[in-house]
């Protein structure tokens, strides 16, 4: 949605038009654009959900979850026969840590290396199937591996220290935590468009673009709350089935909007600086 202001401070009777961006705009555009290019984005919304969303590390932690029962039940057994040897006690000990460590290693390495490319990929997808304007145009599956062989190393990189950011700030209190997680999330997104972009150019455009921008996309993202509780009522299958491509299409159209702005501020004020160094 565009808006008409007026800055007579900058020059006499010189109309400027200023992007803004509404809630209603924004996901309305994305319904009618799932239908363009449907089952890719399912696929991808899935592979997102699976991949990038945790499902694979929740696998994980409930296969330790069932290590420990196991290692409980052959202690409580072994207890009850009056079998209990201090040596056994040690073994399921050392084996429980051990998959402890097994399973953070694993953790760790999935997300940095696998979780975090795959994320720019799906997020290139998402934006290009949210921009397209013909069938040609709409986002491919091979997008989702756009990060493996455009500068992987440095997306890594990247999206690493975004991440331990995060972390480091949500040791504080939970709400610096989130406040920085909404301040970097643009940062997939541009390492979509630009995989080579350097970690600081890349925090400081985020940071940019989300300046006046992080409670609304907050009311943005609790938005969706009723449709992942269908999601949920139907066991998964309209979450898997629209739900999902239909909230990253819309987060997708979302940046569209918000890097839109912050294009137009920035020649705002270069034009500004302009005329200020004309003026002097």
């Amino acid at each position: 949605m565009f808006c008409l202001l007026r800055e007579n401070q900058i020059k006499p009777n010189k109309e400027i038009y200023i992007l803004d961006w509404s809630r209603a705009d924004v996901k309305s555009r994305a319904k009618s654009t799932i239908s363009h290019n449907y089952w890719k984005t399912v696929f991808v919304s899935l592979l997102m959900l699976i991949f990038t969303d945790g499902t694979i590390i929740q696998v994980c932690a409930s296969l330790d979850d069932e290590l420990r029962k196991i290692a409980k039940g052959v202690i409580a057994q072994e207890y009850e026969y009056g079998r209990l040897d201090i040596k056994v006690v040690i073994v399921l000990i050392i084996l429980g840590v051990s998959a402890l460590l097994v399973f953070l290693l694993a953790n760790f390495l999935l997300d940095v290396f696998m979780k975090n490319p795959l994320e720019v990929g799906t997020k290139r997808f998402m934006v290009k199937t949210a921009s397209a304007l013909t069938a040609d145009e709409n986002g491919m599956i091979a997008d989702i591996a756009y990060a493996f062989d455009h500068n992987y190393t440095n997306v890594v990189k990247v999206l690493f220290f975004k991440d331990l950011y995060c972390a480091l700030w949500s040791l504080l209190l939970v709400v610096p935590g989130i406040y920085k997680r909404y301040q970097y999330r643009m940062v997939a997104y541009i390492l979509g468009e630009n995989p080579s972009i350097s970690r600081e150019k890349a925090f400081s455009i985020s940071k940019e673009m989300m300046k006046g921008q992080i409670w609304k996309m907050f009311l943005f993202d609790l938005s969706f709350i009723p449709w992942h509780i269908l999601g949920t009522c139907t066991i998964g299958i309209a979450e898997v089935l629209y739900v999902q491509p239909y909230v990253n299409i819309a987060k997708a159209n979302l940046y569209r909007e918000i890097r839109e702005i912050y294009y137009l501020n920035k020649e705002m004020e270069e034009y500004k600086n302009e005329l200020h160094n004309l003026n002097s």
